[in-house]
C-alpha cells in the first residue's frame, strides 16, 4: 500500500522474527549497523544485509 509513497514493496514478516528482532535490538547486537539500514526492512538481518549493500555504495 505504501509503496507508491516510498518505493519499497511490502512483505509481511513474523511476529517472532519482530519479537526476536526487537529484543536483539534493544540487547545491543545491531549497534553498528548504521541507523537508516533499519529504513523499509523486515528482520534485523535484512537491515544487516541492507547494511552490507549501503557500504558497497
Amino acid at each position: 500500500m505504501a509503496e507508491v509513497f516510498t518505493g519499497f514493496a511490502g512483505n509481511y514478516t513474523q511476529l517472532e522474527d519482530t519479537i526476536r528482532s526487537f529484543e536483539e535490538i534493544c540487547d545491543g547486537k545491531w549497534d553498528h549497523l548504521p541507523e537508516g539500514a533499519f529504513m523499509y526492512v523486515g528482520k534485523v538481518e535484512e537491515a544487516a544485509e541492507k547494511a552490507e549493500r549501503m557500504a558497497r555504495g
